[in-house]
């Protein structure tokens, strides 16, 4: 499951019957977006924006997704380049963000701002889901910081 669970509004009853549908010893897989690597400050923008995102067409904000996709990239490249101080998101953008064409990287801001759900999980939190929909065995691994990759086994 890649960058679904974090758009259920209500993910425990969608885990329940998605153990249910699991072999006796088959695992989920879950990527989800991850909150501990993102900047306070990241996080705050993104939802002030959604504020008014998930109310506008589509288009549009597909259209304001790539004015700031060009925004996130110069950040990037300034990140990047900083050798004195490491900036918010520094690692994200490099090995993530920046290697991606610039329509995927329109795509990545567009997921952020559009969904009416977007949650960022904590990895206690995703492993709390996990355990309550029934799972036993659950690992976590974070990559970059920015999202969380889950194993648990039914």
């Amino acid at each position: 499951m890649i960058g679904v669970l974090h758009h259920i509004p209500e993910p425990l009853p969608v885990l329940e019957n998605i153990r249910g549908s699991l072999a006796e010893d088959g695992d989920l897989i879950v990527w989800v977006y991850g909150r501990e690597g993102l900047a306070g400050i990241g996080v705050a923008m993104i939802r002030l924006l959604r504020i008014v995102t998930v109310r506008m067409p589509d288009r549009v904000v597909n259209e304001l997704s790539k004015v700031l996709s060009h925004v996130v990239r110069i950040y990037g490249l300034l990140a990047r380049r900083s050798t004195r101080i490491r900036l918010p998101l520094e690692g994200y953008l490099t090995n993530v963000f920046l290697r991606c064409s610039r329509a995927k990287q329109t795509e990545i801001i567009f997921d952020l701002l559009n969904p009416r759900c977007a949650h960022y999980y904590t990895q206690p939190e995703l492993q709390l889901q996990l355990k309550q929909a029934g799972f036993t065995s659950v690992t976590l691994n974070s990559r970059h910081g920015y999202s969380i990759t889950a194993r648990a086994r039914r």
